[in-house]
């Protein structure tokens, strides 16, 4: 095994002892060999302001739905309050000074860290990815490991700031 891959799967390995040894019904885990895996990741959307959270002011059918079906994660932090480190440290397991991305532009992703694509991919998964911002542009590498990944997002008026360049979520889903 690769030196580089040892604390990845190591962190991963303890990862799910963890998670498999906090159940409260006492019952034993389960595996899903195969299962599909989807993260939905909205930016800077408040979990307190959705309704699976328990907010009743809005209505997210779309999310409802794909809820049924999903594992709700009831806590969740980001390591740093920026889109890129943030997307890094979620697709790598590593904080922002070991996967080399500190800030949104700028920076590009360690090649020796391995990413959850990447591990997914070589477990026999077909990956993709599409993107609404700028800011997660391939060029910093985020996309590293993926089969797919769409982020051709581009500026809708001169001078635009690169924070403000995205798309529709409509336009990429397509």
């Amino acid at each position: 095994m690769p030196s580089r891959l040892r604390p990845f799967l190591l962190g991963a390995t303890l990862l799910l002892f963890t998670a498999a040894g906090c159940r409260k019904d006492g019952a034993s885990s389960r595996s899903f060999p195969g299962a599909p895996v989807v993260i939905v990741s909205i930016d800077t959307l408040r979990s307190d302001h959705l309704p699976m959270y328990g907010y009743d002011k809005v209505e997210t059918p779309h999310l409802a739905s794909f809820r049924k079906d999903a594992i709700l994660f009831e806590k969740a932090y980001s390591h740093v309050p920026l889109t890129l480190p943030s997307h890094a440290s979620l697709f790598t397991g590593q904080l922002p000074a070991v996967h080399g991305l500190r800030d949104n532009l700028g920076y590009h992703l360690d090649p020796n860290v391995p990413t959850l694509a990447e591990v997914l991919r070589k477990g026999g998964y077909a990956t993709g990815g599409a993107v609404s911002c700028i800011v997660l542009s391939g060029e910093s590498g985020i996309g590293r490991g993926l089969d797919f990944w769409d982020d051709s997002v581009e500026p809708s008026v001169a001078h635009q700031a690169l924070s403000r360049v995205q798309r529709s979520g409509a336009e990429t889903e397509e």
